[in-house]
């Protein structure tokens, strides 16, 4: 089997060393360059599969490399490399075509393996998204010639083309629904990378924190028995232990509050079992597992619930319905807006559960409003649009749940979702 080429471009020798050989043990080829200059040759001489590209380099940056490179890496993962903090940077870089960052120093190494498998998953689901298109266009341009050329046996082609056409329909809608699983394990991938980033920074706190405590109480103890122990000495250490205490309390309980969310969420979006529960929490707790995507800029959600809602029904499917919602509001509605607002209403009124759900972003226009739950249509052709995302939620809402949905919107006034669910069903 040919194994994948990872180009890894950074001038930093420790890291790129370092990264060379985790992934050659994962089984990738490696193929280093110091500079962006070096590593633009060696994009032309290697053709990689996968580019991991340091930002901020002398002689030539990753900026540069992108600008470089614009018109093949819309077909190449392209990664960057980026220095705690310099979000503006990733946010630069992502406008630029980067398909998905790293943030560094890298303390775990296995964020990198899941960033460069997630990229090779949508360069994969891209390709066979064209191939499915240009054979499906093929398919018809025969069919086509084939009816022009036998129209005095119109009768025969009738019955001949109707039986095709079952079968292609039956085929369509097998297809379809390996595209449509397909996207919903996409989205269960980064709800898992994004959780992992998350559950980074309380854990990685409450370690430093936790290591300091541990170099005090040795300094402490060192005091104690050489006898130099003085009462400040003991009243400074124990305030720093009662804060650290604190604060790796808080921290941990934040952790196993986000693994729980992400278990919760996890298992329910990958399994179809009906159960009874409080579906504002429940929401919540998707909410809490998509902050990592949130967060990349500064959108706010806001949540109304009148009171505790409990249901028997499929919590995997609003999970799938609220995270696809809020993937097509990050994807379209706020497409170069930094600050948008989404808002979540849930109340119940004549027996229904009703789901209100609306951003402030960029709406749709009037003439593609009746095509919005059609599979396959997209504005984002080519830049990541499966056209599966509303459909999904269409069919969830209208088949599982045996409810309604519906759209309202305006160029430039946002968009509105309004969903009625029948409870008792």
């Amino acid at each position: 089997m040919k194994k994948t080429k990872i180009l890894i471009i950074d001038d930093y020798d420790v890291l790129r060393k370092t990264i060379v050989m985790y992934l050659t043990d994962l089984g990738y080829q490696c193929i280093e360059a110091e500079n962006g200059k070096i590593g633009l040759a060696h994009i032309k001489e290697y053709q990689p599969d996968i580019i991991l590209c340091d930002l901020r380099m002398p002689v030539l940056d990753g900026f540069g490399v992108l600008r470089n490179i614009s018109s093949i890496i819309k077909t190449i993962p392209f990664i960057v490399i980026s220095g705690d903090g310099d979000i503006a940077d990733v946010i630069k870089a992502h406008q630029m075509g980067a398909w998905d960052y790293v943030i560094k120093p890298i303390k775990d190494f296995s964020i990198l393996n899941l960033a460069i498998e997630k990229v090779t998953n949508k360069a994969k689901l891209k390709k066979e998204n064209i191939e499915y298109q240009n054979n499906l266009e093929n398919l018809v341009q025969s069919r086509t010639k084939a009816l022009q050329k036998h129209k005095e046996k119109l009768e025969e082609m009738v019955l001949s083309r109707t039986q095709e056409l079952q079968n292609s329909i039956i085929e369509l809608k097998k297809t379809q629904s390996q595209l449509v699983q397909a996207e919903k394990m996409a989205s269960l991938g980064q709800l898992v990378a994004g959780i992992s980033h998350e559950i980074n920074t309380p854990v990685g706190i409450g370690v430093t924190l936790a290591s300091n405590l541990e170099a005090r109480t040795e300094m402490l103890s060192k005091l104690y028995f050489d006898n130099n122990l003085k009462k400040s000495d003991l009243e400074n250490y124990l305030e720093i232990a009662v804060d650290s205490s604190q604060m790796i309390l808080s921290n941990l309980k934040r952790a196993a509050e986000l693994i729980r969310s992400f278990k919760l969420v996890a298992v329910d979006q990958s399994s179809e079992n009906k159960r009874y529960f409080d579906l504002g929490s429940y929401i919540k707790d998707v909410l809490r597992s998509l902050q990592n995507q949130l967060k990349k800029k500064s959108h706010q959600i806001v949540i109304h619930i009148d009171e505790e809602i409990f249901i028997n029904s499929y919590p995997g499917t609003f999970s799938q319905i609220i995270t696809n919602l809020i993937q097509n509001s990050l994807i379209h509605g706020f497409e170069e807006i930094d600050y948008g607002k989404i808002t979540i209403d849930l109340f119940v009124e004549d027996n229904s559960l009703i789901l209100i759900y609306s951003d402030n972003g960029k709406g749709i226009p009037k003439e593609n409003l009746q095509k919005i739950f059609t599979p396959f249509f997209t504005t984002k052709r080519g830049k990541g649009g499966s056209g599966l995302g509303l459909h999904i939620i269409y069919n969830l809402v209208t088949t599982k749940l045996h409810g309604n949905i519906k759209c309202e919107t305006a160029k430039n006034e946002g968009i509105k979702f309004k969903i009625w669910i029948p409870l008792g069903k």
